[in-house]
């Protein structure tokens, strides 16, 4: 009896330790493997060098190397309140018609501490924004402002 009992609660505790930890790596391929291979080649003492090859950001990247991974952010933001700052990637998947918004937030030391990610659906239409169709239009007293 005994053993069936520690036996139900080791497997418990195996699988909610296996559902419960954040992930501890994210892919994307927004760089090319080229540019990715010569930045790890330029740094050699670099310790995230299989991760940059990979196309993968892990916490604990600098600033550089997750620039090395992923590329320029689409957005940065610096916080307010502290120290901290939020890059922003959003990568388009046009098989499943979304778009996944990965915001990324480094501390103080330029560390990657953590990440979030959203995924924006579409049902039908367009979701292709092209700023040089849109036309912003300007009220007579702002633009007699700007004189």
């Amino acid at each position: 009896m005994n053993k069936v009992f520690l036996s139900i609660v080791s497997l418990s505790l195996i699988f909610s330790l296996g559902c419960s930890c954040f992930p501890m790596v994210e892919r994307e391929e927004l760089v090319d493997l080229c540019e990715r291979e010569d930045y790890v080649k330029k740094h050699p003492e670099c310790r995230f060098g299989e991760n940059i090859l990979s196309g993968e950001i892990v916490r604990g990247m600098e600033g550089n190397e997750v620039m090395a991974s992923w590329g320029l952010p689409n957005v940065y933001l610096l916080s307010k309140n502290g120290p901290n700052e939020y890059w922003v990637y959003y990568v388009h998947n046009e098989d499943s018609r979304s778009i996944l918004i990965y915001t990324l937030t480094f501390n103080d030391k330029n560390n990657l501490a953590d990440w979030d990610i959203d995924i924006k659906r579409f049902n039908g239409g367009s979701y292709v924004y092209s700023p040089g169709n849109q036309e912003i239009p300007v009220s007579d007293s702002k633009a007699s402002d700007r004189r």
